[in-house]
């Protein structure tokens, strides 16, 4: 259907909408736009003065009880949605057969509208970029694919003082992977120029085809065009699937861009899924490396994370033989640099397997910016930070840093000898986590916490894997556990470091200060004091200044 049949459909519609009450809940007060799936309004929460975004689905959808399906399970199904870089679902449900959402209203512009009035630096695309990976990353937690990512479902609000900040729009497009959805199987959803190829025939989809069309952007937002451009729909879906993406040289001229980021860019646009990345993250990480990421960040160049464990980095990708480019020694020698990250370390002879020390640290640590909206995901490489009231002092009174493997951890009492299954399960959950398979970690620790809630290391590598996958408020709650029953915890540097980077986190900074000050205490300084004067945000780097001078010295 035209875009202007659509109109023509929803005009009469939308002005009696504007003005009214929906639901005794919301004011409808202006019309914002129409999609493919339905109409927005910016409406008001009634009584509280809440700004928000109301969405209806299109009329004639609503007549037919399949999409009425579909509309309550991804309403459902982007509810579990939490985190700053994407848009929030507050509510939804149906008056009168009109099915209806409401989200948070975004502010900012469409990342199209931007992409129209200027070309892009290569540094501030891949900040953009950046946010995009870390709102998919926490949807493809929640089991969610987007299926639509494209620059106008991405909202940038820019500002000097903190930089661009990115929303991801519209995730009603959602495929759960959830067996009792099954809802779009066999049907062509999304848009053709950002379409991967499992999704022009078709296809079942998961999160690698997000990476597919987060590429696409990123190709789009550094070079000023599409990879794949024909006069016709049917041509463009032909190229998808068998045209090899060009070089980003191609358009910007040899010697722009690294060699490390074409790779990576070629990589992302594979034509089968098996040769993309894994996941947001294994592309988040793969960029995190190219020379121009470096470039544009005003902390010093972070070490080497491999990609990701399994893929090798020299691997041709079927059908793109002319993109001649291998993958950059840097990347190559990453690989071998995955298995030390989140590992733990071999406790000594005087510490039970349990205690704190056993997920320690080579020197040197690593930030993996996730989100500048406020969250970050965690990859410790290492950490040597100790409490300050345990370190001895320097001349200007401050803690000097030690090595971790020096301190002295008590093995909680009682816990001393663990079952041997237990031991193998608390192995296995390790290894799961170092190999970033986070899900499952999630579920085996969640398991084991049922079974086991007197054993400290449960909370303990729960609460890490929450915080690794941004879930903060429960990875709070599970450390206060593990404090709980060991009060050593509170002073291993890996719980430090995790619980402090959750000061960028905007929804709980509170609750991970209090937390801090309440249960870590001075040895959380030296933590405190590198993110108040090296992170990149300002608004982080105030809060972490503030809790500096709360905490006892």
């Amino acid at each position: 259907m035209s875009s202007a049949r659509v109109r023509d459909i929803l005009a009469p519609v939308s002005d009696d909408r504007i003005g009214s009450e929906l639901d005794g809940r919301y004011r409808i007060q202006d019309k914002l736009g129409a999609g493919a799936m339905g109409v927005v309004y910016r409406g008001e929460r009634i009584g509280l003065g809440r700004n928000v975004a109301i969405k209806f689905l299109h009329e004639h959808m609503a007549t037919d009880d399949g999409f009425l399906t579909r509309f309550a399970v991804e309403a459902q199904a982007t509810g579990r949605l939490q985190h700053p870089n994407c848009a929030a679902v507050i509510d939804f449900g149906v008056v009168e057969r009109e099915p209806y959402v409401v989200m948070d209203l975004v502010a900012g512009q469409p990342l199209r509208d931007l992409l129209d009035d200027e070309r892009l630096s290569a540094g501030r695309a891949l900040g953009i970029m950046r946010q995009i990976l870390a709102g998919l990353a926490h949807a493809h937690e929640q089991g969610i694919t987007h299926r639509d990512i494209k620059p106008d479902n991405i909202m940038v609000e820019s500002g000097v003082a903190f930089g661009d900040q990115v929303c991801i729009l519209d995730f009603g497009l959602a495929k759960v992977r959830e067996s009792a959805t099954g809802l779009t199987v066999g049907m062509v959803v999304g848009t053709p120029n950002y379409m991967a190829p499992e999704q022009t025939l078709a296809q079942p989809v998961d999160e690698r085809t997000d990476v597919y069309a987060a590429g696409i952007v990123l190709f789009e937002m550094l070079t000023g065009e599409k990879p794949f451009r024909a006069d016709t729909t049917p041509e463009i879906l032909r190229m998808q699937r068998e045209t090899p993406p060009p070089r980003l040289a191609s358009f910007a001229g040899e010697g722009v861009f690294s060699d490390e980021l074409e790779y990576v860019v070629a990589r992302a646009l594979a034509k089968a899924p098996a040769q993309r990345f894994h996941s947001a993250t294994a592309f988040a990480q793969a960029l995190d490396e190219v020379p121009e990421m470096a470039a544009r960040a005003a902390t010093p160049t972070p070490l080497p994370v491999a990609l990701e464990p399994t893929a090798p980095r020299q691997t041709p990708i079927p059908g793109q033989s002319h993109v001649s480019v291998s993958a950059p020694t840097a990347l190559v020698d990453a690989a071998a640099s995955d298995a030390s990250r989140l590992h733990p370390r071999q406790p000594t002879s005087n510490q039970a397997a349990h205690a704190p020390g056993n997920r320690g640290a080579i020197p040197g640590k690593r930030w993996m910016l996730i989100g500048g909206g406020g969250l970050l995901a965690l990859i410790v490489l290492a950490l040597a930070i100790t409490s300050a009231s345990d370190a001895p002092a320097t001349d200007d009174g401050t803690a000097s840093l030690v090595d971790p493997s020096e301190i002295e951890i008590e093995a909680p009492s009682g816990t001393e000898q663990l079952e041997e299954k237990l031991e193998e399960k608390l192995a296995e959950a390790r290894a799961l986590t170092a190999t970033e398979r986070t899900t499952e970690a999630r579920a085996l620790l969640e398991k084991l916490r049922g079974e086991h809630r007197e054993v400290a290391e449960v909370h303990y590598l729960l609460g890490q894997v929450y915080f690794e996958t941004l879930w903060v408020k429960d990875g709070l709650a599970a450390f206060e556990d593990a404090i709980e029953l060991n009060p050593a915890y509170s002073r291993d540097p890996a719980f430090i470091d995790s619980v402090v980077y959750g000061l960028a986190n905007d929804r709980y900074h509170k609750a991970v200060a209090h937390f801090l000050t309440r249960r870590v205490g001075a040895a959380a300084r030296p933590a405190v004091a590198e993110m108040a004067e090296n992170y990149h945000r300002r608004e982080v780097r105030t809060r972490a200044s503030r809790l500096l001078r709360r905490l006892p010295k």
